[in-house]
């Protein structure tokens, strides 16, 4: 983190000389503040996310009493779906669906503090069934009451889901490296995979669900990762072409 917070300073500043001692040593002043705002949590299971979440307040009034959460980050919110699964259909407590129950404590306690404290919240997921196959999405995995704004009927009808957590802007992340797999189900060969040389690009789909406007507006953007760092690009250089096919790719809330 620290050193991709580095590469951004040198991008914003590229007249900088940063092997000047006055420079670095200010510009170490400045990430070490910026680290010392970041704040780690590491929970084990849903109920551990859950009581994070609920605790939240207090540890920013002990912790954080002069400074605001600007940002609530989780990722990803499905890392303990496969277990809270696991444990109801092993214990014969019934279907998938009712994990939901584990789910509903991470959404309720999220979306109060929320409500208490409005800060920017960014959620990661993962997509793992696609909508079709030409299609650049992906149905939603996690049971009510998680928000799937995009969700339709079988006849293509929308029917969104209704939830307690809004989401404001659905990005889907596509790998371009990541090739879809063939109709044998084998993944083709590719020579660039794997290649720490090449530079990934990220394409970025981002969709508005409907709320004042009738329609949802998507629109696109491409980032860069290499050894350099990360670099966004702006959406008029971003490159796209036709329909984008995936196989899978994280969801970002």
């Amino acid at each position: 983190m620290e050193a991709l917070l580095e590469q951004r300073f040198q991008d914003s500043f590229p007249n900088v000389d940063l092997n000047d001692e006055a420079v670095a040593i200010q510009l170490q002043e400045v990430l070490d503040e910026a680290m010392d705002r970041l704040h780690l949590f590491r929970p084990i299971s849903s109920g551990s996310l859950a009581a994070t979440l609920h605790t939240l307040p207090q540890y920013h009034y002990k912790k954080m009493k002069d400074e605001e959460i600007c940002m609530l980050m989780i990722d990803g919110m499905s890392s303990f779906y496969w277990q809270d699964r696991w444990k109801v259909e092993s214990t014969g407590g019934g279907t998938w669906q009712n994990t939901s129950y584990a789910i509903a404590g991470v959404i309720r306690t999220l979306q109060s503090f929320r409500e208490s404290h409005n800060p920017v919240t960014i959620i990661t997921n993962w997509a793992l069934s696609p909508l079709s196959s030409r299609s650049s999405f992906f149905k939603q995995h996690l049971p009510p009451p998680f928000p799937a704004p995009f969700e339709t009927a079988a006849d293509g009808t929308p029917t969104p889901r209704i939830s307690p957590l809004e989401v404001t802007h659905h990005i889907t992340l596509i790998n371009s490296r990541q090739s879809p797999l063939s109709q044998s189900g084998d993944l083709p060969e590719d020579p660039n995979v794997g290649d720490p040389a090449e530079p990934i690009v990220i394409q970025g789909i981002v969709r508005t669900p409907p709320k004042d406007i009738p329609d949802t507006i998507i629109n696109h953007f491409e980032f860069l990762v290499a050894e350099a760092g990360v670099t966004v690009l702006p959406i008029e250089e971003a490159q796209f072409e036709g329909a984008i096919e995936l196989a899978a790719s994280p969801e970002l809330y």
